[in-house]
């Protein structure tokens, strides 16, 4: 079965995805595959992302530490050099971590900044004139921290956080371009890095407890959003930040239960 229920026209089109060995990266790399684009799967685990796009056709599989500058301008000229345009941006990979202020490492809170805010800057700023020439788009992996706060998560969010700054301020910069840039907010999603909760019902139970859908989310949820923003569909859209997240962040916040007086 197909990841999206509607075809998207991505014949022709050029798409690198970040972090696509697994989980929601995986999903995005195939739903573009499965609506023709061209797919350069990304990932420091490359047998990985080799299994993502194995048996499409055109599509591809390349290591890259995104965290380096020097990477990521290599990958972006490896990427132009084998097909010739790039025309879809996906900025997904990210890592999370925990602590109390107090306790974490500075090298922590680096690394965390490294992978999910630096790696888009350097993606961004080295792919950005092949983006123009195709009038071309950006999709980021945000996150509904990077919309609010959570607990123990102040790092993670800030890096989320970070995102959504720059995705709604270059969008300004790149509009008149052409270049439209977006992102994507997931809540709590079941992928292999959070498999510790969601497959544990008195651990995820909390979780579902706030979602008004009353499920967690899946990778395809996310692809198809994520297919939506980068199609022509979407072509008068740029700067958002599309919550994925079963009705989270509609919420504000309070437990459940009734009043027990009627006004």
């Amino acid at each position: 079965m197909a990841i999206t229920f509607n075809k998207y026209d991505f014949d022709g089109k050029v798409v690198i995805v970040t972090g696509s060995a697994r989980g929601i990266g995986r999903a995005i790399a195939r739903a573009f595959c499965e609506n023709g684009a061209k797919v350069v799967a990304v990932d420091l685990n490359l047998e990985g992302a080799q299994e993502t796009v194995a048996g499409f056709e055109g599509s591809c599989a390349m290591a890259c530490n995104i965290a380096d500058e020097e990477a990521c301008k290599d990958l972006v000229e490896s990427v132009v050099e084998k097909y010739g345009r790039l025309d879809v941006l996906m900025n997904n990979a990210g890592i999370f971590t925990q602590a109390p202020v107090t306790d974490m490492p500075a090298s922590d809170w680096h690394k965390l900044f490294s992978v999910n805010v630096d790696s888009m800057f350097y993606l961004t700023k080295y792919a950005m004139p092949y983006l123009i020439e195709t009038k071309g788009n950006i999709v980021q992996t945000a996150s509904v921290n990077g919309l609010g706060g959570d607990y123990m998560s102040w790092a993670y969010n800030a890096t989320k956080h970070a995102v959504v700054g720059m995705v709604r301020s270059l969008c300004i910069d790149y509009g008149e371009k052409g270049v439209r840039i977006n992102a994507v907010a997931p809540a709590m999603t079941a992928t292999d890095m959070n498999r510790s909760v969601w497959s544990v019902p008195e651990k995820v139970a909390p979780f579902i407890e706030r979602i008004p859908m009353n499920r967690i989310g899946q990778v395809e949820d996310i692809a198809r959003a994520v297919m939506f923003l980068a199609s022509e569909d979407a072509g008068y859209i740029t700067g958002q930040v599309l919550c994925v997240d079963g009705g989270v962040t509609a919420s504000d916040g309070q437990a459940p239960g009734e009043y027990d007086e009627k006004l």
